[in-house]
């Protein structure tokens, strides 16, 4: 998230004293912050008298620590865009949106009261439906719309409640008062952001938060979660967040909310359903879900009874629906109540469900399917927006949204009108009230829009006491549109009692059983944290290789033999990266092709297994493990930029055009991070699976980097002579451990002693095959099998092996200078790798063995 495009100004520019006392509202327009005669609002002054006191430059360096949370926090990451691209079109203001406790008031209990009657129309919708059979409501707007899920009516919902989560999307007109301009009940989404903007702005402001009392969101979070347990009739329910994915826009805020609240986050893949119970797949067997809290589309969320070729559903959810085995939150269905076509029947519909009056109203909407509707609209028509009755589209803050400004036109088809009137709605435009907003020209006024989000708890419903503000782009004028609005800004709301410290989540009182380790993980999240550690390792191996071979190679006086190692030891890695190598092989590379060949492993992006590529890779499956990472882990990773390895110095790009010093500066800095990320996993890990997959991943790696460098000593010469070995300790980051050992040049029997057959070092094969074999025998096996599996009969067998391997027998050369004997054992243990990964991936992560059994399932602890 990016905050603004330039820094605040410094002295002698003006103070923010002096951008506060020049700001001055819009004619004709609210204000949040000054009144018309450019007075502040009451609950204004405390914080601009507080912001009056700080100078431009320490309010920028207090943004710039709040730019950088951000950041580490992955909100600025795009983690599906092509290329290094990573920043999202989303950005969030310095100064908060600041709403009086009184103001709120107003605003909360008409959201609630909204969330309640749309509740009550959805229960009668795929109820009894005595809306339509009275005519209270227009059978076209219900069973015409594509929201309308008819395979759910009359199947009952947990408490009898569809609506759990609600937003309102809302703008304040002119005079003051709020309206709803868009209800989202389908799956509303942004709370993710909220959340994060208030963490991100607390740290910038954080004596101003507390001195004016603004209300915090963990009680929010809390209520909601304590609703969840009753709704499941468990202090502990086992609660799924399902989103469609890594591909979709909202991943981000279905991440974050799934972490901040300690719930699963699984795709359609991770669940299964059998006997009308829904499970979710994890290593030790499927477990069952009891609530679903769904950011999928309803009609996507089961391809046997909704939409056939929905990539993100699960087969069979809508019969566990109906067998009350499982409860889905939005009910599906919900988006029923999403059209604005609702939106002229609700003051009626609320008399009439509620017996009460309508207290917050929406824009003022005509559905022309009514001839009094019809003929003001014709009448108006050059001054009302119209549109496709059931135009809808995503509601996720940076998507298209079809619900904005390209669905709604100015006049619009008045013939259509005229002939199909059901077809078409129409609204009158509102122009939206403004907030200041400060950049390095001051303070200005923006139009603003304001997503409020409520969900229900044990005994109501519960607003969230702030929202997402998002800020009208420039050229957009006064048009709505939410998920096209630019910048955002943290909305602050005042409570009449002084702020508190904020918890995630306050502890319950009774028993709790005791855990020695996590939630069950889910095969999916396994899968990325064992690529997540195979990604780590290979990135620093390339980074190793890079780094010495660059300082070798810019030596003017490097000997021909040192280039001559250099293309040897690295062949391995350039041939998998797809560089081709000197045409003369016998000759080896000259200075200027060594350079070459080294400027495309680490600078070209489209290399596979160049380094750039490899940096990506890690940050995608970093971004997908996110939850089961700790914050400091998240930072260091978040620190492997790609770009920061880009081309400096046209298509050549050779390390010494480059900069030197730059690139080994990267590199350096590449390898520090990565030997901080592991030493994090070792020290600050719990000893679980997730910790598990994340050091196989890793071990596997370096054996197959370890082996593709002993692959180097296979070809005919003398690698005692060519420095080949002394290169390859640096890179395997074992010269220090021989020369302690040994204090003589490097010898080929010693060399492969150490990073072959040394159970002792690190970087040994054998000690990644131990670690290995360790993790295999804590992970989850069906009891009924006594024989290993297959995987672990692998790894035993590579390490019997090795462990009765001569050292003598692998040094010596055969007939036609090369050596067999290391040749065959190493050619051994790098073919058995790739049948390893195979095996756990068929094993663990796709749950192609018995142990997945539905037997299992119903015997297995809940």
């Amino acid at each position: 998230m990016s905050s603004r495009t330039d820094p605040l100004p410094d002295s002698p520019s003006p103070t923010l004293a002096a951008m506060f006392d020049a700001y001055q509202p819009l004619p004709g327009v609210f204000d949040e912050m000054k009144t018309a005669d450019g007075e502040l609002r009451p609950h204004w002054r405390n914080l601009v008298g507080a912001l009056r006191a700080l100078s431009p430059s320490e309010m920028d360096a207090r943004w710039k620590r709040v730019e950088r949370i951000l950041y580490e926090n992955g909100l600025t990451h795009n983690i599906f865009a092509d290329g290094d691209e990573t920043e999202r079109p989303w950005r969030l203001d310095a100064l908060p949106l600041l709403i009086s406790a009184e103001d709120w008031r107003r605003l909360e209990n008409g959201l609630v009261q909204r969330a309640r009657l749309l509740d009550a129309v959805l229960s009668d919708c795929y109820g009894e439906q005595r809306l339509m059979l009275d005519g209270a409501l227009p059978s076209t707007l219900v069973l015409g719309n594509p929201q309308f899920l008819r395979p759910l009516h009359g199947v009952p919902v947990s408490r009898g409640r569809r609506l759990h989560y609600y937003a309102a999307d809302v703008g304040r007109s002119a005079d003051g008062n709020w309206w709803v301009m868009k209800d989202r009940c389908e799956s509303p989404v942004g709370g993710g952001y909220a959340l994060e903007n208030r963490i991100a702005l607390r740290n910038c402001l954080p004596d101003e938060f507390v001195g004016n009392h603004v209300q915090q969101l963990a009680g929010f979070f809390q209520a909601v979660h304590d609703g969840h347990c009753a709704m499941a009739d468990s202090a502990d329910p086992r609660i799924v967040v399902l989103s469609t994915g890594p591909t979709g826009s909202g991943y981000f805020a279905h991440s974050y909310l799934a972490r901040y609240q300690g719930y699963v986050l699984a795709e359609g893949q991770d669940l299964t359903v059998r006997d009308n119970r829904v499970y979710l797949k994890t290593l030790e067997g499927l477990r069952r879900v009891d609530i679903i809290i769904r950011r999928v589309e309803a009609a996507s969320c089961d391809p046997l009874e909704l939409r056939s070729d929905s990539p993100h559903g699960v087969p069979g959810l809508v019969e566990a629906v109906r067998a009350g085995t499982v409860s889905v939150i939005n009910a599906l269905g919900s988006g029923l109540a999403d059209t604005e076509s609702l939106m002229p029947f609700l003051p009626g519909l609320c008399e009439r469900l509620l017996n009460e009056q309508l207290q917050l109203p929406s824009l003022a909407t005509w559905w022309c399917g009514q001839d009094p509707a019809r003929d003001y609209v014709l009448a108006n028509l050059e001054h009302l927006e119209t549109r496709d009755v059931f135009s809808r589209g995503a509601s996720e803050p940076g998507t298209q949204n079809p619900d904005g400004p390209e669905a709604w036109q100015v006049g619009g088809p008045r013939r259509s009108i005229e002939e199909r009137g059901f077809a078409y709605l129409a609204r009158e435009p509102m122009r939206l009230s403004t907030v200041p907003v400060l950049n390095s020209q001051g303070l200005r006024p923006v139009p603003f829009a304001l997503r409020v989000f409520v969900a229900a708890d044990a005994d109501g419903y519960v607003v969230m006491p702030g929202g997402l503000a998002r800020l009208c782009p420039p050229r957009a004028g006064q048009a709505f549109d939410f998920g096209r609005f630019g910048d955002g800004k943290d909305t602050w709301v005042q409570s009449d009692r002084q702020a508190g410290s904020a918890a995630i989540r306050r502890t319950r009182t009774g028993a709790v059983e005791l855990r020695r380790i996590g939630r069950e993980l889910p095969s999916r999240t396994a899968d990325n944290l064992f690529w997540l550690g195979s990604y780590a390792e290979r990135a620093e191996a390339i980074m190793r290789q890079a780094r010495n071979a660059i300082v070798r190679i810019v030596d003017d006086e490097c000997p021909p033999e040192d280039l001559l190692a250099i293309g040897r030891v690295l062949g391995p890695t350039l041939k998998k990266a797809g560089i081709a190598p000197a045409d003369n092989k016998a000759a080896g590379d000259t200075r200027s092709q060594l350079e070459r060949r080294l400027g495309e492993l680490v600078f070209d992006a489209d290399r596979a297994y160049g380094l750039r590529r490899t940096l990506r890779n890690l940050g995608r499956t970093a971004s997908l493990s996110r939850e089961r990472l700790s914050a400091d882990s998240w930072r260091i990773l978040r620190g492997l930029r790609p770009e920061d390895f880009a081309r400096r110095s046209g298509p050549a790009a050779q390390p010494r055009r480059a900069g030197i010093g730059s690139v080994l500066g990267q590199l350096d800095l590449g390898i520090q991070r990565l030997a901080a990320f592991s030493g994090m996993g070792v020290e600050n890990m719990t000893r679980s699976f997730g910790w598990r997959f994340l050091d196989m991943g890793r071990r596997i790696e370096r054996s197959v980097q370890t082996s593709a460098l002993l692959e180097s000593l296979l070809d005919a010469g003398d690698p005692e002579d060519d420095g080949s070995l002394i290169l390859l300790l640096e890179i395997a980051d074992s010269f220090m451990t021989y020369r302690s050992r040994y204090l003589l040049t490097p010898q080929l029997a010693p060399v492969l002693d150490l990073l072959l057959l040394d159970e002792t070092n690190p970087r040994s094969v054998l000690f990644q095959l131990e670690a290995l074999a360790e993790h295999l025998e804590a992970l989850p096996r069906d009891p009924a099998q006594p024989v290993p599996d297959s995987e672990q009969r692998i790894v035993t067998g590579a390490l019997d092996e090795l462990r009765q391997a001569d050292i003598s027998s692998l040094c010596r050369r055969g007939r036609l200078g090369d050596r067999p004997g290391l040749k065959a054992l190493v050619g051994r243990v790098a073919a058995d790798l790739p049948v390893l990964i195979t095996s756990i991936t068929r094993k663990y992560f796709s749950h192609a063995d018995a142990v997945r059994s539905v037997i299992a399932a119903h015997s297995a602890p809940r």
